[in-house]
């Protein structure tokens, strides 16, 4: 129906451009003089249809009706007149084809390829088509079509058509096929399909030697390869699993098939088994289960013994059910910090922490880990941290210690983190640096939302002032929440460097932070602080806050 419309619409077009008016002065207007056809020459697919218009012109390209009659004895097409195109109304209002048309159509049906023609006839003229048939399918016959696993298979190519040597040959949803090798004539080919073949294949790069002008084609075969493993092993593990709720687990796959060196055991999203062995025949693995895990067993590179060079990923029809650690008791040595300050997460028996372990509260980004032990864990939380921990990575299980888990942590007491803390902002000239009120015991903290975090500063763009009572040593810590490069350094009045090179240990990334420093004061006086990032040169983000405590 799709291409009748086309059709349709294409010889309105047509009708458009003939409808020129007779010129009744002219003495030949009216006068057949040709019949003309659109297409002139015809390109049809076998097994699909093409319509073709023809009509009566004079020599003014007048159009004339006439009575059509078409001859036809080609072996490789069909071709008929379309009695319902153009019909008329009857003086009783019925619609009919009248006697004499201007315009007819025909449609024109491939049947063998080759290239042959009809005669059109009509107004005592008549007009020879040539009419192409082309493939529009590959008549292909494949020797065995029900090959074994690893039995070559042998496509042959009908009379007109031939391969070329960077022909490919697939079968949709299917591996590739192996060993694939095309015969000096062109006329043939061999490979060995994939065991789970059903399906008609898709051959690129044919030639047709009736038309060595037209590049080469990709064409569908009208026959399919069948395999004797077709539809067993395309998506389901052809293997039983025992028990299906343990910790560790058989799989057992049928003995045609194997698991490869390379096979990878995995339940999607969520923890990954262990691989324990593998039989020798690579028919049978035992796998370590970790806890939480509820779901089907994939496996990659499952291959057929008749056939290694093929592999495929495939699902278990049955779950694996291992046991549930829904979380792990903790509890903190301070649970009401202030910003900046460190504390330390402990674990509770039976749980300890991996060498990457890290904790994050609810709606606060990862804490900072300063330090980690096989049960601490010494973090800065972010500003605003509150409750338990909503993950901790890297927990450790005794009951499954070769296992690493991601889970929330239960504290008795919830931690509570102001949100906010007082800022500070520091200048880019000490000469309108703000005042920190300095006592050896006393704590400052600096709020990352002050300018000197602007990365448009460029350096030198964080000056605070301080007032030393008595000369003598005072230990100063510089801390932050990410990998950042942060430094902090020491003048007198006179904008003379003291203290070497301050608290700057000259990196960043996970150790950067805290800087920690002693800075011997000369004597009584104003001094200055000049806190530099040099996040420039690093990929991190600046920090959202940073602290400066001494004592």
């Amino acid at each position: 129906m799709t291409r009748m419309i086309r059709g349709s619409v294409l010889l309105a077009a047509c009708v458009g451009l003939w409808s020129c008016g007779t010129d009744s002065t002219s003495d030949s207007a009216g006068v057949p003089f040709q019949i003309r056809s659109l297409p002139s020459v015809v390109f049809v697919n076998t097994g699909e249809s093409q319509l073709i218009s023809f009509e009566v012109i004079d020599d003014l390209d007048g159009q004339i009706p006439a009575t059509w009659t078409i001859a036809n004895s080609s072996p490789n097409f069909t071709v008929g007149l379309d009695s319902l195109y153009r019909p008329v109304y009857n003086p009783d209002g019925t619609l009919t084809l009248p006697v004499e048309q201007s315009l007819v159509r025909a449609t024109i049906t491939g049947v063998a390829l080759g290239i042959s023609t009809f005669t059109v006839s009509a107004g005592g003229l008549s007009q020879p088509i040539t009419v192409n048939v082309v493939p529009g399918s590959l008549n292909a016959t494949f020797t065995p079509a029900n090959p074994a696993p690893g039995e070559l298979v042998t496509m042959t190519m009908p009379a007109t058509l031939r391969l070329t040597p960077t022909s490919v040959i697939t079968f949709p949803s299917n591996v590739g096929v192996s060993g694939l090798t095309i015969a000096a004539d062109s006329m043939s080919a061999t490979s060995i399909s994939p065991p789970s073949t059903d399906t008609t294949a898709t051959v690129t790069q044919v030639f047709n030697t009736e038309f060595p002008t037209i590049d080469p084609i990709t064409l569908q075969t009208t026959t399919k390869v069948t395999g004797t493993q077709s539809g067993t092993w395309t998506t389901r593990l052809p293997a039983t699993i025992s028990p299906l709720v343990a910790g560790v687990v058989t799989v057992t796959l049928n003995p045609a098939y194997a698991f490869a060196p390379t096979s990878v055991f995995t339940f999607p999203t969520q923890t990954a088994p262990i691989v324990q062995s593998i039989s020798a025949d690579s028919t049978v693995a035992t796998l370590a289960v970790g806890p939480n895990v509820a779901s089907v067993l994939q496996v990659t590179n499952v291959t057929f013994k008749g056939a290694p060079q093929f592999v495929y990923t495939l699902v278990s029809a049955d779950s694996v059910i291992s046991p549930v650690i829904s979380d792990f008791p903790a509890t903190l040595d301070n649970y009401t910090p202030e910003i900046g300050e460190a504390v330390v997460l402990t674990a509770g028996a039976g749980f300890s922490f991996g060498p990457t372990a890290t904790p994050t509260w609810p709606l606060s980004p990862p804490a900072v880990v300063l330090a980690r032990t096989a049960t601490t864990l010494t973090v800065m939380p972010a500003p605003g941290s509150g409750g338990s921990p909503a993950a901790v990575s890297g927990i450790i299980p005794a009951s499954a210690p070769a296992f690493v888990l991601t889970l929330p942590a239960v504290l008795p007491t919830p931690l509570a983190m102001q949100a906010t803390a007082t800022s500070l902002p520091g200048t880019d000239d000490p000469a309108t640096a703000p005042l920190i009120v300095f006592a050896p015991t006393a704590n400052g903290i600096i709020d990352g939302t002050s300018t000197w975090v602007d990365t448009f500063c460029g350096y030198d763009c964080a000056w605070y002032k301080i007032t030393v009572a008595a000369a003598g040593p005072v230990n100063f810590t510089l801390t932050w929440p990410n990998s950042d490069d942060l430094g902090l350094y020491f003048y007198d009045s006179i904008l003379d460097p003291i203290g070497g090179g301050g608290c700057d240990a000259h990196g960043n990334g996970a150790g950067a932070s805290p800087e920690t420093c002693t800075i011997t004061f000369p004597a009584a006086g104003t001094y200055y602080l000049d806190v530099e990032d040099f996040g420039v040169f690093y990929p991190e983000p600046q920090p959202e806050w940073v602290r400066i405590d001494w004592n």
